[in-house]
C-alpha cells in the first residue's frame, strides 16, 4: 500500500531537516561567539526585550526576571525605555502656552496695558498673562 511509502518519505524528510538544522546551529554558534567577541562590550552584551507586562516595567523587576531565568549570569544593569508619544501633545501645548505668555508679557512691557484673550469665539475676554 502507498501509505507506508508516504510514512517512510515523511520520516526521511523529518530526520533530514532536523539533522540539517542541528548541523547548521553547530556551525553557526562558534562563528557567532567569535563575532560577538570582536564587538564592543556594550554591543555584545545588550539584549532588547519587548512587550514587557505593565507591572514588570521597572529596572528592578527586569533584573529580577533575568536573574530568575539565568541564575548564573552576571547582570550589570537594566534600563526600561517607555513609549512617550502621548507626551508629545502635552509638550506642544506647553510650548504654545509659553510662547503665548512671552508674547503677552512683551505686549505688557511695550504698551503698559494688560493684554487680554478670548477663551472662545463668543466668550468673555480674560487676562492673557494669568
Amino acid at each position: 500500500s502507498l501509505y507506508w511509502m508516504h510514512a517512510v518519505v515523511i520520516w526521511y524528510v523529518t530526520i533530514t531537516v532536523k539533522d540539517a538544522v542541528y548541523r547548521g546551529m553547530a556551525e553557526f554558534l562558534p562563528r557567532r561567539i567569535k563575532w560577538l567577541r570582536t564587538r564592543p562590550e556594550i554591543r555584545a552584551n545588550t539584549i532588547l526585550v519587548e512587550s514587557i507586562p505593565e507591572e514588570q516595567q521597572t529596572e528592578k523587576a527586569l533584573a529580577d526576571f533575568w536573574k530568575k531565568i539565568l541564575p548564573n549570569a552576571t547582570i550589570k544593569s537594566t534600563y526600561v525605555a517607555k513609549d512617550t508619544t502621548a507626551l508629545l501633545k502635552l509638550i506642544a501645548a506647553r510650548d504654545a502656552a509659553t510662547s503665548s505668555l512671552q508674547e503677552a508679557e512683551a505686549l505688557l512691557a511695550e504698551s503698559g496695558e494688560k493684554p487680554t484673550i478670548s477663551e472662545s469665539y463668543f466668550g468673555p475676554r480674560i487676562d492673557a498673562i494669568e
